[in-house]
């Protein structure tokens, strides 16, 4: 989530991120007036960083070729 709202993570490059906002997200938040540099609250939902941090586990168990 940024800032509390739920968002879904569009596209990751370079250890930076994207997500997608639709208009009636920017109408009832302040995404649409942020600046670049300006904080904002990220928080990782612990189910999803548990499905990343298992995947990235397997995927480094597996022979290389």
């Amino acid at each position: 989530a940024l800032n509390g709202y739920s968002l879904t993570i569009g596209e990751v490059q370079n250890g930076q991120f994207n997500v997608y906002l639709i208009p009636e997200t920017l109408a009832v938040t302040r995404f649409g007036s942020a600046r670049v540099g300006e904080r904002v609250n990220l928080e990782v939902d612990p189910h999803t960083q548990a499905i990343v941090d298992t995947v990235e586990r397997y995927l480094a168990a597996q022979p290389k070729d």
